[in-house]
């Protein structure tokens, strides 16, 4: 089977991961023709010829020309695997919005089995919003199987945007037909126009190209969110002097059709755990024993602005504290406050804990609240934990 996946992943060989198909006669290379906005992911599934499984966790880190870390991106890393008709293992992954611009710098994806060590490396592409008006996102999917793609298996929409592609020009075609009337006359009928925008690729390599025909081959393509149907086939010049690149265009009908892109494997910013718990009761004497409250992320967070979070006790404030962040947990300590009965509320303002570009929506009053109140027994007339006791 031949691998028509615009965004390539290669076993145990970065060299190839860099060469990606490129004639070996090259002297002046050029390697990022895939750009990706720091705000946005891309999809893609694999149809490969030989498995790609992972045994164990994996660790998926940016890295440079010279395979040096450049960032661990694992969190901003999702994938699902499956079997195709052939009986190879492939997957789907997502990526992205991790919110830094590396401008031109190139990447690429270091994907490590912890378990067994293989490590899948992909083509080179830059992450970046510079010249992004001089890019296009593809968007693109199918209802049955195509170009080796098994939507059958795996039913998402794949994706990738591409630098120094853009929409230049328009090729409008107006189709008109007539007839004479019985006078003599030449008569039109109402002339038919066919919207056509014209795109030019200044700079594409063979894979790309390649890869760019087999997304022209689906019959559901997106181009910069707009359903379009490709009118005329890819056509390229000759490769420019002894790079590996050459230049290239097509033709799209735009339809007035949109797909708006959101996540669709990788999760976005949420809590898996807090200490206490939402809406648990506790006599003073155990919440007084740990006042250090915790709210976990599935995402290493950050602060966007350090802000106070608020403690009120009966729709009241009661106090006020600025919380720590170590890795995955936003730390609250209330140490110095002390718990009597009532109804409690920890408040957190909206969007200054971040993720990548992902932004934490914050708890009002109502959504992380606890009561602190008197047990219904005292312990020591129990041999168990089964009622709530002083």
């Amino acid at each position: 089977m031949i691998d028509k996946s615009i965004f390539r992943l290669y076993k145990n060989n970065f060299e190839k991961a860099k060469i990606n198909k490129s004639p070996l006669v090259t002297e002046l290379w050029y390697s990022s023709f895939i750009q990706i906005s720091p705000t946005e992911t891309i999809l893609v599934t694999t149809n490969q010829s030989e498995n790609i499984s992972f045994v164990g966790s994996i660790k998926v880190e940016l890295v440079d020309s010279c395979n040096l870390l450049v960032q661990d991106i694992t969190d901003y890393f999702a994938y699902l695997g499956f079997e195709d008709s052939n009986g190879i293992k492939q997957i789907t992954f997502e990526f992205g919005k991790i919110g830094i611009d590396y401008y031109s710098k190139p990447l690429y994806l270091k994907i490590t089995d912890l378990l067994n060590g293989n490590i899948w490396y992909s083509c080179s592409f830059n992450i970046s919003s510079q010249r992004i008006e001089k890019t296009t996102r593809f968007d693109y999917t199918s209802n049955f199987d195509v170009e080796g793609f098994e939507y059958t298996l795996s039913p998402y929409i794949q994706s990738i945007r591409l630098s120094s592609t853009f929409f230049k020009d328009v090729e409008d075609e107006i189709k008109r037909s007539e007839y004479i009337s019985s006078s003599g006359e030449v008569v039109n009928y109402k002339p038919i126009s066919t919207l056509l925008n014209k795109y030019v690729c200044e700079q594409i390599d063979i894979n790309t190209f390649r890869g760019l025909n087999a997304i022209f081959s689906h019959p559901i393509v997106y181009i910069d969110t707009e359903l379009s149907t490709i009118k005329d086939d890819l056509k390229k010049e000759g490769i420019l002097g002894t790079t590996n690149f050459f230049k290239a265009n097509f033709t799209a009908n735009p339809q007035n059709k949109f797909y708006f892109t959101d996540n669709q494997i990788l999760p976005k910013l949420v809590v898996t755990n807090r200490y206490i718990e939402h809406l648990r009761r506790i006599t003073a004497t155990n919440i007084n024993l740990n006042r250090n409250f915790v709210l976990t992320f599935n995402k290493l967070i950050t602060f966007v602005d350090v802000k106070n979070i608020k403690l009120y006790k009966d729709g009241l404030l009661v106090y006020q504290i600025v919380p720590i962040i170590n890795n995955y947990d936003l730390l609250i300590n209330l140490n110095l406050y002390t718990f009597t009965n009532g109804e409690y509320s920890l408040v957190i303002e909206p969007n200054f804990i971040k993720s990548g570009v992902y932004l934490f929506e914050g708890y009002d009053l109502t959504e992380w609240s606890f009561t602190v109140a008197n047990g219904d027994f005292s312990v020591s007339d129990f041999s168990t934990n089964d009622f709530f006791t002083t």
